[in-house]
């Protein structure tokens, strides 16, 4: 499991954001998504910075994880929304949308997981360097 941190930027703004043993995480440079267009129980697809990734509204908390399935290369954003998972529309994998672990399979890598956060009416996420 990772740790929480806080990261200060200019301006005094905070970003919380989740950080494995040896990750180091960047800011994207792009606005993954904007409020109004998730509603609860929703999800979209959104390239960052090249990054294919998928948003989703889970009870006011927006998560993101990467948006092309590890089984099939399908947009998991094309797929449901229940419980807090995204079932995959090809073959029904399910990941967790918390930690982009493979729930069912067939596929049996996870997606990589993004933090978020809204700063005014963008949704913004933080992505694994390298």
């Amino acid at each position: 499991m990772g740790r929480w941190e806080r990261i200060l930027f200019p301006g005094n703004r905070e970003w919380a954001c989740s950080q494995a043993e040896g990750d180091v995480l960047e800011i994207a440079a792009g606005t993954a998504a904007r409020v109004h267009e998730i509603s609860d129980g929703q999800m979209v697809s959104a390239t960052v910075d090249g990054i294919e990734l998928l948003v989703a509204n889970v009870g006011g908390e927006y998560r993101s994880i990467g948006d092309v399935c590890t089984h099939a290369q399908c947009s998991l954003a094309e797929g449901e929304i229940e419980d807090g998972t995204v079932i995959c529309p090809c073959h029904g994998s399910v990941f967790d949308l918390r930690s982009g672990e493979v729930l069912e399979s067939p596929a049996t890598e996870g997606e990589p997981v993004y933090q978020a956060r809204v700063e005014g009416d963008e949704i913004q996420v933080a992505k694994p360097g390298t």
